[in-house]
């Protein structure tokens, strides 16, 4: 059955009497042709036309004839198939039943029978007065003899009288075909945006909108006199790139078929839908046989399954190789078999795309191995082995990374005796080289605005939804970008060969996730239309970013003070960030300059960012641009002198400036830090009774304390890599810093600006804190204060916390919220040493979103701490098993005395109970008793191997001196060696086999000293204990001397690696080996206490409960 699991709804365009016949055009190379791809479905039937869905009705003339016209629907919303389509284009339409000739001038038809026209009358009426003449100009209606025919389409979607477009609901009866003469077309949106030369050498100008049909030409354009839109007129445009065309269009025949979904159920009102009407009668077609049967088996093309690839720089797949020949891919005929292999040509008759006419449900695919690899899909990928020795665990979804073999089913069904393919479009993005030089482009976008209509506006904005998939820390999101034109080049009539812009005239590119793994993540479809905003600061976040805000501060390279931007969203829930590049005018048109002097001709533009400098404050990169030539091989322009150099900053890899951009960008659109700035630590002899996360410093947070618990390395010193490590246990290689890595560390506690610094502290950062219900902790409060502030307080919501005992002064613009105010001594003016004073706070109810508790320095933000939510715990189940055991002298050794009943198991558990509740997480622990008699309190039974002599000889070493220790497993996998955890687990009692227990996390607890083995009869590591990863058991040693072990384990076993571990998925950030005071380091070997876990790692740890412990 098909996993497309998107629920997509549209009307048929047409009636049921619909088919098309031998004769007619379908989707498709024509004749098997590489230079000629037909697009326009046509037919011969005289048929009503529907409108697929709501939207926006624009109207031209059918080239050559006044009898007939074309209609272009523009969708209000999506669909919901997980393609966005930009236009739905009716070909043929009688244009007696629209308009009618009065006096030699178009009007539009008073006396039309179809319903959408009459509120259209009204609206007029209202608008221009009765008297007015209501010609089919003013509903947008474009004449094959229009002044300007290279005028692109969609800028008549975006001037002042569109407000005198139609729009019609879904369904609606908008016109009826001519006989003979019928078309219809889908074009995929690729953004609402003008561009001076099309990235791929086609522009969707008034000739698309008058043309009888369309059809891609590659070789040429085509004879004038065939009125056919889709020709090469850009001899200069490789057919290589011209091909790429083919990714703006959709066969209707797959369109429709796309809306078999996996719900597709007659009852199901969830699942896929499409509607069709005919005169009054309605029906419903949802499942596989409806939809085929009574919509898709009536088009040429019924069977046929297309497979976009979209890669790198928003080419098709394998673009840049160097020639059709190395355009390949794998596929598996039989998955069930691993058989038959083989390499497949990507391209159809040199078309970049792949057509099936049957699609075999074992049919597997393999795109090849690309170390960081993402891709998504608007269907669903179901991972399949390579191999019968393949390891990878499998994986479905929209979203993955490191995606390798997979396989796409979709509904077949019978026809005629045989199972047939229903067709559809599968839309794959495969990004090889994911990372920051794949992000900003395209970028010679220019605004589809005429200032004169929007005479009042200060700015515009535009969208190009070229798929950019990012991984941002554990989550993949798909995003689109949105260019902010600020200033004249609101005007889409700007002068392309303008050479000076003023001041105030600047580029900002923004990058918003459309698509997030992240369920936390909230999509604001609409954030995507074009648009425009006055100098307004609400005005302006309200349209461009719908929330959130711009700070602004300084940093300070080589003694240049700077200005810095750094942008936060309103909801600190969101996980999946919002990106923003700005650059002035100037600079852009500098850098396009040398484009074009490179090659006239250069096409898909794209910011190019050299690393420069990079500090613990700032990354500088050199800025280019990449360009494909008109060969279709990649270029960059590496011409800039020493006085031409642009250089970008960014403070925390989020928001990429140039210095010009940021002196420019207006501060009344900016918000600034207040005069003071205060950071929440906890209190110097905190112990981890509840979680604290705060941006280290250093040993500065608690200055003059000579015997704090808490050691404070700062990030700055340890935040990096070891490039040549193998072995996530081992910290030993050498540690590279790595101020990237850092850069993108700060985003974790949000980093905010300042424009002032004391002590060279130029950057204030939020502080985490977990606080169970009815809790109570004190934090240090480390405050720094540049000038004197009249007021300097906390706003905290008085329902979840009191402070210092107190609920504090209600805040009289929002009473769910209160201040507590500081003190005269703790506002004082501060120079070398930052004020540090301790604060109480007690949390009194549960809550389901993160709680924010600012600091305000007359009135304007001075600090942040963010409580993370401690409603709805995921609960762990932990079944303790203490191991009994012989060793080889025979005496025993076990945990069943008298000592570890009363004291150290039992402390164990509370301690686990302790540092699993940092990520709001609750433990229960049970004991193992392989009796069915229960036994009371802490009580509990062994798990007895001592008569097992094969464990005994196996898993217990001696060594003369040292006594007995435990083999805990082989590190040399080509030693055949069960690790003695999965040897234990195999011994465990049926009832611990049960259903009931398969969720829980097992614990064994042995007493003696544990090793890694080099090989069978060489010890190496010490271990405290071991897990092999997310959801697996753990074994745990000596818990009298490794305290922390069983927490340290079962982290692991809930996905959480070690802190200098750079192999792992999960390793997030990485840092120098027993530097850091969190339990997941090895600092423990110097004798250092850890009390922390980390915010990334709670959000980890909870994770792994969707898939492990239910």
């Amino acid at each position: 059955m098909s996993v497309n699991i998107k629920s997509p709804t549209s009307y048929f365009f047409t009636d049921l009497s619909f088919i098309q016949s031998a004769g007619d055009k379908a989707f498709g190379p024509i004749n098997n042709s590489v230079n000629d791809f037909q697009i326009t479905t046509t037919f011969a039937q005289a048929l009503p036309a529907y409108a697929v869905t709501s939207g926006t009705l624009l109207f031209a003339q059918y080239d050559g004839s006044t009898d007939k016209v074309n209609i272009l629907l523009k969708p209000n919303g999506d669909i919901g198939l997980g393609i966005k389509v930009k236009y739905f284009v009716y070909r043929g339409i009688n244009a007696s039943d629209l308009f009618k000739t009065v006096n030699g001038a178009l009007l539009v038809n008073d006396t039309s029978s179809l319903e959408f026209l009459k509120p259209a009358f009204k609206s007029h009426t209202e608008w221009y007065g009765s008297s007015s003449v209501f010609t089919a100009e003013k509903v947008g209606y474009i004449s094959s003899s229009s002044p300007d025919p290279s005028s692109e389409v969609i800028k008549k979607f975006f001037t002042k009288d569109s407000r005198n477009l139609i729009t019609v609901d879904k369904g609606t009866l908008i016109g009826n075909f001519s006989s003979g003469f019928g078309g219809f077309e889908i074009v995929l949106d690729d953004g609402d945006f003008s561009q001076k030369n099309s990235d791929a050498g086609l522009n969707f100008d008034l000739k698309f909108a008058t043309a009888n049909s369309c059809a891609l030409k590659a070789d040429g354009d085509h004879p004038a006199n065939l009125n056919i839109f889709g020709g090469k007129k850009n001899g200069n445009i490789n057919a290589k790139i011209f091909r790429e065309n083919v990714y703006k269009f959709m066969d209707p025949a797959a369109f429709y078929g796309s809306h078999v979904t996996n719900t597709h159920d007659s009852q199901n009102a969830d699942g896929g839908k499409i509607i069709s009407k005919s005169g009054s009668t309605v029906s419903n077609h949802k499942t596989p046989d409806e939809i085929y049967n009574n919509i898709v088996k009536k088009f040429l093309n019924k069977n046929k399954v297309y497979i976009y690839i979209k890669s790198n720089r928003g080419r098709s797949y394998k673009f840049y190789k160097g020639s059709e020949g190395e355009r390949v891919y794998s596929e598996c005929s039989d998955i069930n078999t691993f058989s038959g292999w083989n390499d497949k040509s990507f391209l159809t008759n040199s078309w970049p795309i792949i057509i099936k006419s049957s699609l075999d449900e074992n049919l597997g695919i393999n795109l090849g191995i690309i170390p960081k690899r993402i891709a998504s899909i608007n269907y669903q990928f179901e991972e399949i082995k390579f191999n019968t020795t393949d390891p990878t665990p499998l994986r479905t979804g929209d979203l993955l990374e490191k995606l390798y073999c997979f396989k796409i089913v979709l509904s077949r069904l019978n026809d005629a005796g045989a199972l047939q393919n229903i067709s559809c479009l599968v839309n794959i993005c495969y990004i090889e080289e994911p990372g920051l030089n794949n992000f900003f482009g395209n970028i010679n976008l220019k605004s589809i605005y005429d200032k004169g209509d929007f005479s009042d506006a200060q700015g515009s904005f535009v969208n190009h939804l070229r798929p950019v998939l990012i991984s941002e820390n554990t989550n993949i999101g798909l995003f689109n970008t949105k260019l902010v034109l600020h200033g004249s080049t609101i005007s889409s009539d700007y002068p392309d060969n303008t050479d000076t812009f003023g001041d105030d005239e600047l580029r900002t590119y923004i990058l918003c996730p459309q698509i997030s793994t992240d369920v936390k993540t909230k999509i604001t479809a609409n954030a995507f239309t074009a648009g425009n905003y006055v100098s307004n600061k609400t005005e302006y976040y309200n349209k461009v970013y719908n929330e959130g805000a711009i700070w602004k501060g300084i940093i300070v390279d080589n003694g240049v003070n700077i200005k810095s931007l750094v942008y936060h969203s309103k909801d600190i829930d969101n996980n999946m960030p919002i990106y923003n590049f700005g650059i002035t005018q100037n600079e852009y048109r500098l850098l396009e300059k040398k484009v074009l002097a490179k090659d006239a001709n250069a096409t898909n533009l794209s910011f190019l960012l050299v690393e420069d400098s990079l500090t613990s404050e700032y990354l500088r990169y050199k800025l280019r641009i990449q360009f494909d030539t008109k060969n279709g091989t990649l270029g960059v322009i590496d011409d800039l002198t020493a006085v031409e150099e642009i250089y970008v900053y960014t403070v925390d890899s989020r928001f990429f400036f140039t210095k010009n951009y940021s002196e420019k960008l207006s501060s009344s659109l900016c918000e600034e830090f207040g005069q003071a700035s205060v950071e929440f630590r906890p209190y110097e002899y905190w112990n981890g009774e509840c979680g604290i996360d705060w941006f280290r410093r250093g040993p500065s947070t608690w200055p003059g304390v000579s015997d704090a618990k808490i050691f404070d390395t700062a990030f700055s010193e340890i935040t990096g890599s070891m490039p040549t490590q193998t072995d996530g246990n081992d910290f030993s290689e050498p540690f590279v810093l790595d101020y990237r890595i850092l850069s993108r560390l700060k985003n974790e506690y949000g980093v905010y600006p300042k424009t002032w610094s004391l002590k060279n502290e130029r950057e204030c950062f939020g502080t985490w804190l977990s606080l169970n219900k009815g809790q109570t902790t004190t934090l240090n409060l480390r405050v720094w204060v540049k000038s004197v502030v009249g007021q300097l307080r906390l706003r905290f919501p008085k329902k979840y916390f009191k402070i210092n005992n107190s609920v504090g002064t209600p805040d009289p613009s929002d009473s769910n919220y209160s201040f507590y105010n500081f003190t005269v001594g703790q506002k004082a003016v501060t120079a070398s040493e930052p004020n540090i004073f301790e604060l109480k706070i007690t949390c009194l109810e549960e809550f389901p979103t993160t709680q924010v508790i600012e600091a305000l320095a007359d009135g304007k933000l001075a600090g942040i701490l963010k409580a993370f939510p401690n409603v709805k715990k995921p609960k762990l189940n932990v079944l303790f098993i203490p191991v009994k055991l012989a060793l080889k002298d025979s005496s025993i050794r076990g945990y069943n005395e008298a000592s570890s009943e009363t004291t150290l198991i039992p402390t164990q558990k509370k301690n686990l109970i302790q540092w699993l509740a940092q990520s709001q997480i609750k433990v229960n622990v049970e004991m193992f008793n392989e009796l069915d008699t229960p036994l009371p309190e802490d009580k509990f039974r062994e798990l007895d191997v001592t008569t097992d002599t094969y464990f005994t000889n196996t898993y217990v070493g001696e060594v003369t001196g040292s006594g007995s220790y435990i083999k805990a497993y082989v590190k040399d996998s080509t030693i055949t060696f069960m690790s003695v955890k999965d040897y234990l687990f195999d011994k465990l009692p049926n009832k611990y086999k049960s259903a009931k227990y398969e969720n829980y996390m097992k614990v064994f607890l042995i007493d003696l000293k544990g090793f890694e083995m080099v090989n069978l009869t060489t010890t190496g590591t010490l271990l405290g204990g071991f897990s092999s990863g997310l959801g697996t058991p753990v074994v745990t040693f000596n818990i009298d001397l490794f305290s922390n072990s069983i927490p340290h384990e079962v982290y692991h076993s809930l996905g959480i690696a070690h802190t200098f571990n750079r192999l792992d998925k999960n390793s997030l950030f990485t840092f120098k080996g027993k530097s850091t005071d969190n339990l997941m380091d090895y600092s423990h070997m110097d004798n250092k206490t850890k009390e922390s876990t980390y915010h990334w790692q709670w959000l980890i740890a909870r994770n792994a409960f969707d898939d492990y412990f239910v």
